[in-house]
C-alpha cells in the first residue's frame, strides 16, 4: 500500500521503522568510543569519575578502569592553592567553566590542559554530575 493510504499513526510507525530511533545517541556513542584528541570524563555530583573516554587514558596514563575509580581532584597537581578541583566544580555549577589547568599524569609529570566543565541536570532539573573535556 502507498503511504497516502495509511492512517497517520500507521504512517508514523512505518517511518519510525525505517529511521534509527535516536541517531544522536549513536553519534554520541561513536564519538565517545573513538575520540582520541579530547579527553572526555563524566563525573558524579561528588566529583568521582564515572566514565572516561579513550583519550583520557592516553592523556593521563591511567587505565580506563582505574580512572573510573578516582576523584576528579586526583588529576590536579598537589601544589595548587587549596582544593582547586572543588573550586572548578563549584564554578561549573553556576555555568560552564573553562580554563587552562596544570594537571598531573599517573607518572607524576605535569601537563597543561584546556578544560571545560559543564554541570549536567536531569530533565527534572536535578543535578546529576559533570561533563569534562580536556585537551
Amino acid at each position: 500500500s502507498s503511504m497516502s493510504e495509511l492512517t497517520p499513526s500507521a504512517r508514523a510507525a512505518d517511518i519510525g521503522a525505517r529511521v534509527e530511533p535516536n541517531p544522536v545517541a549513536s553519534w554520541l556513542g561513536a564519538f565517545w568510543e573513538q575520540e582520541r584528541d579530547i579527553a572526555l570524563l563524566f563525573l558524579d555530583v561528588d566529583g568521582r569519575i564515572r566514565h572516561a573516554g579513550i583519550a583520557a587514558e592516553t592523556l593521563f596514563g591511567y587505565a580506563l578502569s582505574d580512572l573510573c575509580e578516582m576523584q576528579f581532584g586526583d588529576l590536579y597537581t598537589k601544589n595548587a592553592d587549596g582544593p582547586q578541583a572543588a573550586h572548578d566544580l563549584a564554578s561549573a555549577r553556576r555555568g560552564a567553566f573553562n580554563d587552562d589547568r596544570c594537571l598531573v599524569r599517573k607518572t607524576g609529570t605535569e601537563l597543561w590542559a584546556n578544560m571545560t566543565i559543564s554541570a549536567m541536570e536531569s530533565a527534572a532539573g536535578t543535578p546529576i554530575g559533570f561533563a569534562v573535556s580536556a585537551q
